[in-house]
């Protein structure tokens, strides 16, 4: 365990609440972080937004349709599928 880590998690709750007890707040988008994007299937993910998000399914497909290039300080490079 990380020095701190307690007390920056509490934070990020006590942030988040506070977010959500706002009057201009209408939701708040939970992100499981745990490498989410490579555990998606990214064609079942694209025709969906194709067909429920219109509007983004442009943006959405130019950005994914393919594997993004990482570059590492260094020179190295990772392929994020």
């Amino acid at each position: 365990m990380s020095a701190g880590l307690r007390s920056e998690s509490k934070a990020a709750v006590h942030t988040m609440n506070s977010i959500f007890e706002q009057e201009e707040t209408d939701q708040v988008f939970l992100l499981d972080g745990s490498n989410a994007f490579n555990a998606l299937n990214t064609a079942a993910a694209l025709h969906t937004i194709r067909v429920l998000c219109p509007l983004i399914a442009t943006y959405a497909v130019n950005t994914y349709r393919q594997p993004a290039r990482l570059f590492i300080t260094g020179g190295s490079e990772l392929n994020s599928a």
